[in-house]
């Protein structure tokens, strides 16, 4: 049996690549011209005094707090679907009727 190499012809192409700063050359030019370190930085970290929030605690449950925000959201619908005022909107109508 004889084989015989078939080359495939693709339409990948090659992007253009560019060299970029690493990371010590960054922190370097920074700390070097006194630019702020904050760009982009997203604290996971809380003060002591709060405690460990629940979405960044992973002991916790994340199904419970699920289920408090699905729960929220029904109860919010529901008040809009039946027309449910407050208390207070209620006696201003009462009010307007006796009249």
């Amino acid at each position: 049996m004889i084989t015989k190499s078939i080359k495939n012809k693709t339409s990948i192409e090659v992007e253009i690549t560019y060299s970029a700063e690493t990371l010590e050359e960054t922190i370097q030019r920074r700390l070097k011209n006194k630019e702020p370190m904050d760009d982009n930085i997203k604290l996971l970290y809380t003060p002591i005094t709060e405690g460990v929030k629940s979405g960044f605690n992973i002991r916790s449950d994340r199904w419970d707090i699920a289920l408090d925000a699905i729960n929220k959201i029904e109860k919010s619908k529901t008040v809009t679907t039946l027309n449910v005022l407050p208390k207070e909107e209620t006696k201003v109508e009462e009010s307007i009727q006796a009249t």
